[in-house]
């Protein structure tokens, strides 16, 4: 069920970290490589070698990614997604994608850009998921959520329908959200 969308060789850039390392794993077990590059020399570098190319950088380094999505963009990166998961045909999953295992991503969902969706997550029916967002372990959005771009989202959180989830938020894990976020750079924790 492994899948690489885009084209060989596949560079990552990324700091050493168990995500870079569960890619690496993943991409080896269906027969390919990646070339871990190092954020910082990747944004210091005016030229980057011809292939496909992932953001991984999350966490600590969160605003790091949002620089690296826009360093990809003016070097015209081609992007490449790896896919885990089945994704239906009614979905859209942009380039640049990292969908582990076991993630569900139903019908008529569209996932933006260097988004990293983590096992047990549920993407529900018109749900939107803006670029370069996280999301940890068991995160579900349901039907019609609108979540913004470089959104981390710890694990464990439910996000009700028809919430929208302001850019650069910060949901903090267990957390509940059913009313929508609309200040960029929020960090939200409501406990069930």
């Amino acid at each position: 069920m492994f899948h690489v969308i885009g084209h060989a060789p596949y560079f990552v850039v990324s700091y050493e970290s168990m995500t870079y390392q569960d890619l690496e794993c993943y991409m080896a077990h269906i027969g390919q490589s990646v070339q871990r590059i190092d954020p910082d020399e990747f944004l210091s570098s005016s030229s980057v070698p011809q292939g496909s190319y992932m953001n991984l950088v999350h966490m600590i380094h969160h605003t790091d990614r949002s620089k690296i999505y826009q360093h990809m963009a003016d070097l015209d990166c081609e992007r490449f997604s790896f896919t885990g998961s089945f994704i239906p045909q009614a979905s859209q999953l942009d380039g640049g994608c990292f969908v582990y295992p076991n993630v569900s991503i139903l019908p008529n969902s569209h996932v933006g850009k260097d988004v990293i969706l983590h096992e047990g997550t549920v993407v529900g029916h018109y749900a939107m998921v803006g670029d370069g967002t996280f999301t940890s372990m068991n995160v579900s959005i349901a039907g019609k959520a609108n979540i913004g771009n470089f959104c981390w989202i710890g694990a464990d959180v439910t996000i009700a329908d028809k919430v929208d989830i302001a850019d650069h938020t910060t949901i903090l894990m267990r957390s509940i959200v059913t009313r929508s976020i609309t200040n960029t750079h929020t960090t939200y924790q409501k406990h069930r």
